[in-house]
């Protein structure tokens, strides 16, 4: 992997340590994460090649219900078309069907049934449906795995993600990447599921998606400076799937902004 791109990929795990140390309310989580970046991997589970079925379900700190899929890299449902509905026409989109939050590698992923997943990969999720819809729960998985640590991480980065083949034969031989987890496993239970996303560039091969995260209202972070904090990633559309672009704009994303109001966003139909 090229230095630039190492670059670029440490900036998006901080990006979403940040994030996510603002909507726990945590304090100084970022500047932990950023400067303990090699930390040795966390151990993650080993992925059965065939094995379906879910536990009990649960509900994350917000009340949402969590499934609990027996394999680690999660369940996908069974697909079907979503028939007319809002995707590109510059207004707030249609949420997919049959969304649910499930539970993998310790962190939410989406899956629906009309947008994807539809397989999994070894740890990787696939098969979404080429819509916004689709980009908008493939970008999220990605930020997911990424969060994951390990081994996990690394395939999602070198299958996810627009890398040159030289960036590629470079990552094969890096250490996976394992972002820190400075509160240990009881920290990564507080990531929570977008709670909505909206569509900021959308055409057939790219889609820029911003989702919306819940924050913490604490004597840190008040109403007026917004109930929701935004991470935002852009895709696009090789190979049949959805891949994230780690581009040098993406720094310039303005990624982190808070918000007061979701008007204008798709929330979930769960």
């Amino acid at each position: 992997m090229t230095r630039t791109r190492i670059v670029l990929v440490a900036a998006l795990i901080v990006l979403c340590v940040a994030v996510v140390a603002v909507v726990t309310g945590r304090d100084g989580v970022a500047h932990e994460a950023s400067s303990e970046l090699s930390a040795s991997q966390r151990p993650l589970p080993t992925v059965p090649d065939s094995v379906d079925g879910f536990d009990d379900p649960t509900t994350d700190r917000v009340g949402r219900k969590v499934i609990i899929p027996r394999n680690p890299a999660g369940q996908p449902q069974p697909q079907h078309d979503p028939g007319q509905r809002m995707e590109c026409d510059g207004e707030a989109v249609d949420s997919p069907q049959g969304m649910q939050i499930q539970r993998s590698f310790e962190m939410p992923i989406l899956t629906s049934t009309t947008d994807g997943p539809s397989r999994v990969d070894g740890t990787n999720l696939l098969g979404y449906r080429r819509s916004p819809q689709g980009a908008a729960i493939a970008g999220w998985n990605f930020v997911a795995r990424l969060y994951a640590g390990g081994e996990a991480s690394r395939q999602a980065i070198a299958a996810l993600t627009i890398l040159t083949d030289d960036e590629r034969r470079g990552l094969s031989r890096a250490p996976s990447p394992s972002p820190p987890d400075p509160a240990g496993d009881r920290f990564r239970h507080l990531f929570l599921a977008p709670e909505a996303f909206r569509i900021l560039t959308c055409d057939a091969d790219l889609v820029a998606v911003e989702w919306a995260l819940h924050t913490e209202q604490n004597s840190a972070t008040t109403a007026t400076a917004g109930r929701w904090v935004g991470l935002r990633l852009n895709l696009l559309w090789r190979e049949g799937d959805w891949r994230v672009q780690l581009a040098r704009e993406y720094a310039n994303t303005g990624s982190g902004q808070r918000y007061s109001s979701l008007e204008g966003w798709t929330k979930w139909s769960w």
